[in-house]
């Protein structure tokens, strides 16, 4: 079967042919009429079929959390913690989101965040500063 499509009802010739999805015979196809995300088929047996695309594009953010203790969780803080996680930036000029990636080293009283375009790769935030001059961001 060619891949022609038509916008208006056409005559099809005999020889386009394909199983009729209703009484699973393979008939004639008498018609075919392409709306938009649809494609409407009339066959020789009587019966139609309406073939629909629906097409939708979502964007997922992934996350990944970790900490690293000496000992058992509840019996000691952790000593290390790590964030990765890609987001919405909600700055319109970085409509493919950030990366951002925060290590926190109590051992060391250290705290790094970097923040990175997920389009260009370029670091648009970075801070490296003492954990215990830290102040959180609301």
């Amino acid at each position: 079967m060619s891949s022609k499509s038509y916008s208006q009802p056409q005559k099809i010739p005999k020889n386009w042919r394909m199983i009729c999805p209703t009484c699973q015979k393979e008939v004639d196809i008498l018609e075919i009429i392409v709306e938009n995300n649809s494609t409407k088929y009339k066959f020789a047996c009587g019966h139609s079929h309406i073939h629909v695309v629906l097409q939708e594009t979502i964007k997922i953010w992934e996350s990944l959390k970790g900490k690293l203790r000496h000992g058992q969780p509840g019996e000691v803080s952790p000593h290390k913690e790590f964030i990765y996680k890609t987001m919405p930036s909600g700055d319109p000029h970085l409509p493919e989101g950030v990366r951002m990636i925060i290590n926190i080293d109590r051992e060391n009283n250290k705290y790094d965040q970097v923040v990175v375009d997920l389009k260009t790769g370029k670091i648009i935030h970075e801070e490296h500063e003492l954990l215990d001059q830290h102040k959180p961001k609301k």
